[in-house]
């Protein structure tokens, strides 16, 4: 569903006509591109914030673009209530994998940083400037 909002893509105006009738995964969907593209911003975090209740994804979504957001406090304990309303790590942990995937699907591959990649062979991980990172092969700067 998230391919539908990348810029050009043959179904993008089938996503706006469900934004405009207020289709909560549409919202998400919108919410989430508009974060990823241009960083969280209270648009996108409107949009996901009103679609929270419907899409589980979004839970975590809202919470993390909250967080980088400067919302951290407020957004921590709402990752807390989250966390144990699943329950599992292991539920957590996918749902966290599969918005990582929407997010690749949103934002078109080879443009991003590293070789427009966030993931790099485990020879060659760039030394991180801002500290030390313990990740094998994922740089979140």
């Amino acid at each position: 569903m998230s391919s539908l909002a990348t810029e050009g893509f043959i179904y993008k105006p089938f996503l706006m006509r469900c934004l405009e009738a207020k289709n909560p995964t549409a919202q998400y969907v919108e919410g989430l591109r508009l974060a990823v593209k241009n960083g969280p911003s209270t648009e996108s975090l409107e949009l996901m914030r009103v679609a929270e209740e419907y899409v589980v994804y979004d839970m975590f979504a809202y919470g993390i673009f909250s967080i980088c957001a400067g919302s951290y406090e407020e957004d921590i304990e709402s990752l807390c209530t989250f966390s144990n309303r699943l329950g599992w790590l292991e539920s957590i942990v996918d749902i966290g994998e599969t918005v990582m995937a929407q997010i690749t699907d949103i934002e078109p591959s080879m443009t991003g940083s590293y070789n427009a990649t966030y993931r790099f062979p485990q020879a060659d991980v760039p030394n991180c400037v801002y500290f030390a990172c313990t990740l094998e092969d994922v740089c979140f700067d």
